[in-house]
């Protein structure tokens, strides 16, 4: 994907774990993921090789981050590192990009 306008509400949602269903926008280099998320769902540990940032939209999400935990609420933008482990858990059916 490049140089084109996408609808997201047009765009097609996977879930990727049980209780999040994602949006997923490619480009050459980066990935943009809209999310919804089940409340008390449970994003298993895993790391990847490109940054990823979070952005609350609303609600609570409890992010842990090679072992730190962290509780992110609306409005909060979080940056996770290349190859850092990182899990999470919701509080309740929120969005997170």
């Amino acid at each position: 994907m490049s140089d084109q306008v996408v609808n997201l509400k047009a765009a097609k949602s996977t879930e990727l774990a049980p209780g999040f269903r994602g949006k997923f926008l490619h480009s050459e280099r980066m990935s943009f993921v809209y999310w919804e998320i089940n409340k008390d769902a449970a994003l298993p540990e895993h790391a990847h090789e490109h940054e990823q940032v979070v952005h609350m939209l609303e609600g609570e999400f409890k992010l842990v981050v090679n072992g730190k935990p962290h509780v992110l609420k609306t409005g909060d933008v979080f940056v996770i590192s290349s190859q850092a482990r990182h899990s999470g858990t919701s509080s309740g059916k929120r969005r997170k990009d």
